[in-house]
């Protein structure tokens, strides 16, 4: 409002949800590359598994943009267990888990030899800083509803299953006001 010094104005933005494809490469790269917070990792090998599954995922553009500002998918730890880019990952929450009770539990749960790593999906979740909160529910419900559509649609009895989990992974990062937590 101009009479009262407001230089404020609404505008309107589409958002637009696609499976992720061949195009999307460079710009998940551009996304995912800080998804371990900066340290050195298999990016292009996590790229080339999302564009890989393209049943399961999405990406989320502005309307008329090229680059996405936001990607879920899910990765099955047993189908990726030898891939670099998952071996980079586990070692990243591995290291970083806060306590030994966490990494207790990340060994218990994810990377211990009796683990049935077929039945663990990583959950791959990640959006630009500035991109609308509103769109973080249904992006992570869209993960869950392609989940349970690839255990009935995919061509093969092998893909079907390849989707059936009993757990997920899924991090994420915590921000404290005011510096650490207490």
């Amino acid at each position: 409002d101009a009479a009262h010094g407001s230089d404020e104005e609404d505008i309107e933005t589409h958002f637009e949800f696609f499976d992720p494809s061949e195009s999307d490469f460079l710009g998940l790269k551009g996304l995912l590359n800080a998804y371990l917070d900066g340290e050195t990792y298999d990016c292009s090998g996590l790229v080339d598994a999302i564009v890989g599954q393209p049943t399961v995922g999405r990406v989320v553009r502005l309307e008329e943009q090229l680059d996405p500002i936001a990607v879920v998918s899910v990765m099955n730890l047993g189908k990726h267990e030898h891939a670099q880019f998952l071996q980079d990952v586990l070692a990243f929450l591995q290291a970083s888990a806060p306590t030994q009770k966490a990494k207790d539990q990340l060994a218990r749960h994810v990377t211990g030899p009796s683990v049935k790593k077929e039945s663990v999906g990583l959950i791959v979740s990640e959006r630009v800083v500035n991109c609308p909160l509103e769109l973080s529910s249904p992006l992570q419900q869209s993960i869950f509803d392609e989940i349970k559509w690839a255990t009935e649609d995919e061509p093969t009895q092998a893909l079907r299953d390849s989707f059936k989990f009993d757990h997920f992974l899924l991090f994420t990062r915590v921000y404290y006001s005011g510096g650490a937590p207490g």
